[in-house]
Formats: C-alpha cells, structure tokens, sequence
C-alpha cells in the first residue's frame, strides 16, 4: 500500500479553485481566500500545508488531477 503527501503552497496560491472543482472531498476554500486541505490530520508549516495519506483513504487520481489543474502548481502529490 503506497503513501502519498498532498501539499499546497500557500504563498502560490491564487484562489483559482480548480482543485476544489474537480476533488471538493479534499480541497476547501478558505476564509483567507485560497484553497485549503480539507481533511484532518493536516499539518501547516512556514506557508505550506501538507497532508501525509494511505492510498486506500483518498482517491489518487483525482489528487493528482487537481494537482494539474491549479495554474500557478502550488500544489503537489508526491509519492513517498
């Protein structure tokens, strides 16, 4: 079972929305105006806010198209 980290940059962030278009399960919109992670278990850090998954708790492949949807790539599913 493979683990992945979901990260947004929030210093890049723009508040175009894509990712919560296509995964709303995994990105809200925040007060501050930019996307945020939805679920819990999020840890933020110096402008970044990053989560640590298991394949089996979210859906992989909408991660990672939200991932190439956002215009300025502040966020970034990488695999660990």
């Amino acid at each position: 079972m493979s683990k992945y980290r979901v990260e947004i940059n929030l210093d890049k962030c723009i508040g175009a929305f894509a990712c919560s278009d296509v995964y709303p399960e995994l990105w809200e919109i925040g007060s501050d105006g930019k996307a945020h992670i939805l679920l819990d278990g999020k840890i933020e850090e110096d402008g970044i806010e990053y989560i640590n998954m298991n394949e089996k708790k979210f859906d992989v492949e909408r991660a990672i198209q939200s991932q190439d949807v956002c215009p300025v790539q502040a966020i970034t599913i990488t695999k660990l």
